[in-house]
């Protein structure tokens, strides 16, 4: 797999699924709520106990979810200042939705998040009084601002398909199954502390990158497959002893170090002959079967253009290329699939070029607040054109 992956949405989403079924509580809900139907939410102090429904841009508080009650934000953006969510409630944000909370919100008696969209939250998580739980789909990215805590109390737990980060994560409770993640899954967190013995499950590579400080106090994870991108040169001997089966880096900037393939650059121009020229270098490759090059007019919709053979293993540099023979006119994008022997895939960042007699420049990269970030910022990012087209990326 890719280290220092940009992935726009994972495709696998039904396989992970069907995979996650031998784990039990590791079964992601695919609730969807319903935006056709049910009670518009339109106004601050506001109890969702039925179905509730949420579409355009409103910053609302004391929006209480409670008692089974469903509150779906469907598009938009929807930022919530105060309230209380508990009681079997449940918030389900699509694809197409951000959800802040600018507050610090308990999310207690299994009450559940739901989240395919973008949910940040500026203020402390804590997940306690029986299973609550946070379901972040392969589209979904969650993010705790720095400075703030995430914590895992009595049967709590998150499943997570894509990208999360938690600012300071705290496992404990007495739940074995604490955190379920998903072949290519990432967590980022500045402080990592564990209380709770193996209470990290793995389904295929998945990585917990670490900036400060890593206390173990318990074995982390059963799983081999469970990797922590340690970003300082040295932990106690407490937390190494308890590892479990999990395997710690060292001086690690970011998870791609821990994953099997190192992608150093991906990029994509039109030559002299109206061909669009793809290059790409890894540094190192393991079990790498072949390499797809995909395109896109759209970001959501691709199409392989040609498929090139990799090098199974490699510890060494190794340049590719390959060509695009009949470019569509006007802007498209260009993936880099890359595929193991054994079938898994993961994708790289997206690059776009344009085929026309106007050129088009990437002018600026945004993030979900309008401010200008690098490309590479890691979350949802906003590549802003020279033409007024946008394109929405999740940089892992």
């Amino acid at each position: 797999m890719f280290k220092n992956k940009i992935s726009l949405f994972f495709s696998i989403i039904s396989l992970q699924i069907a995979s996650f079924s031998a784990f039990g509580q590791c079964t992601i809900s695919t609730a969807t709520g319903n935006c056709n139907t049910g009670t518009v939410l339109n106004s601050s102090n506001t109890s969702v106990n039925s179905p509730y429904r949420f579409n355009g841009n409103a910053t609302l508080g004391s929006i209480n979810v409670t008692n089974s009650g469903v509150l779906t934000v469907c598009s938009g953006t929807l930022t919530i200042t105060s309230g209380n969510m508990n009681n079997g409630g449940t918030i389900i944000v699509h694809e197409n939705a951000t959800l802040n909370f600018n507050y610090s919100p308990n999310f207690n008696n299994t009450f559940t998040i739901v989240n395919y969209g973008v949910i940040n939250v500026n203020g402390n998580i804590i997940l306690q009084n029986g299973s609550s739980s946070i379901h972040n789909h392969a589209t979904g990215v969650f993010n705790v601002a720095v400075g703030f805590q995430t914590t895992l109390n009595d049967n709590s737990f998150i499943i997570n398909h894509n990208l999360m980060n938690l600012g300071d994560l705290r496992i404990q409770g007495n739940n074995r199954t604490a955190i379920c993640m998903v072949n290519g899954s990432v967590i980022d967190t500045r402080d990592l502390t564990n209380l709770l013995p193996n209470g990290v499950t793995t389904n295929g590579p998945s990585c917990f990158s670490v900036s400060r400080d890593l206390i173990l106090n318990q074995p982390f994870s059963t799983s081999n497959d469970t990797k922590i991108c340690y970003r300082q040169s040295i932990v106690t001997a407490l937390t190494e002893s308890n590892l479990g089966a999990a395997q710690l880096f060292f001086n690690c900037d970011n998870c791609g170090t821990a994953l099997p393939i190192e992608l150093i650059s991906f990029e994509a121009k039109m030559n002299s002959n109206k061909q669009v020229a793809i290059f790409w270098a890894t540094a190192s490759e393991q079990n790498n079967d072949f390499f797809t090059i995909e395109r896109s007019t759209d970001g959501l919709n691709w199409e392989i253009v040609t498929t090139v053979a990799g090098a199974g293993n490699s510890i060494n540099r190794i340049d590719y290329h390959a060509y695009d023979a009949r470019p569509v006119s006007g802007i498209s994008y260009y993936r880099l699939k890359q595929t193991d022997f054994d079938g898994a895939f993961e994708y790289s960042y997206i690059v776009s070029v344009f085929n026309g007699n106007e050129e088009v420049q990437l002018i600026k990269v945004v993030n979900i607040m309008g401010q200008t970030v690098e490309q590479n910022t890691k979350g949802l990012v906003i590549l802003v054109f020279s033409n007024g087209e946008t394109l929405k990326i999740i940089n892992e």
